[in-house]
């Protein structure tokens, strides 16, 4: 074999190395790549995971929250039923004391009038 043959040869081959090399660099970059999208996958996962946590959270606090209120609910409701019956127990508690207090007063009136009838009667007898 001649001389430029082989060098020939010998240069296709160092071309194919390098290429060779090349490739190898492209395939690292390549795994590289790949593990760094593996390891943002897993963090989205381990996101979505704990999105996922936080909305069942969420769902948990709206549904104590809906008790809460249909509880509050009932509570205002027999409040207002308390408090009507309350009403409506002053409001007879009120007539029932108006009619004592007239009662009274008629009592008094005519308790007034006998003892000015008297006092007259007595003022009458003394000046005889």
């Amino acid at each position: 074999m001649s001389e430029a043959m082989f060098e020939r040869i010998l240069n296709e081959l160092k071309e194919i190395k390098a290429e060779q090399q090349e490739m190898k660099a492209q395939q690292q970059e390549m795994r590289a790549e790949q593990q760094e999208m593996r390891a943002e996958q897993q963090e989205m996962r381990a996101e979505q995971q704990e999105m996922r946590a936080e909305q069942q959270e969420m769902r948990a606090e709206q549904q104590e929250m809906r008790a809460e209120q249909r509880e509050f609910k009932q509570a205002l409701f027999e409040t207002l039923e308390t408090v009507k019956r309350i009403e409506t127990a002053q409001q007879a508690f009120e007539q029932k004391t108006n009619k004592r207090i007239d009662t009274l007063e008629s009592g008094m009136d005519l308790l007034n009038r006998r003892q000015f009838k008297l006092e007259v009667e007595m003022e009458m007898l003394k000046s005889h």
